[in-house]
This record gives C-alpha cells, sequence and structure tokens, in this order.
C-alpha cells in the first residue's frame, strides 16, 4: 500500500522535496557549527570581563 502511495509522486514534486531536504539538513549543518561559535565566544568574553579576586 505504501509503495502504491509512492509511485504516484510525480517527477517534478520528488525534485522539489528533495531539493528542500537538501537545504533544511545544510541550515542545521551550518547552524549547529556557527551557534556553537557564537555561545563559546560570548562565553569567553563574559570570563574575561568578571572580577578574579575579591576585596
Amino acid at each position: 500500500m505504501l509503495s502504491a502511495l509512492l509511485t504516484n509522486i510525480s517527477l517534478g514534486t520528488a525534485d522539489l522535496l528533495s531539493y528542500g531536504m537538501i537545504i533544511v539538513v545544510a541550515i542545521f549543518l551550518l547552524s549547529g557549527p556557527a551557534i556553537t561559535y557564537y555561545y563559546w565566544k560570548k562565553n569567553k568574553r563574559m570570563k574575561a570581563a568578571s572580577p578574579t579576586g575579591s576585596a
């Protein structure tokens, strides 16, 4: 039954879905390291600004 549903998809629709999936995967692959780098730099900056000794 599932194979019958999958064979009714036109090639144009399958192409659009595959390109959409490639775009979504690329966004996740690029945004993950970018977010990690942003928070790493932010955390590093916050540690440098905090006072090291107390009076």
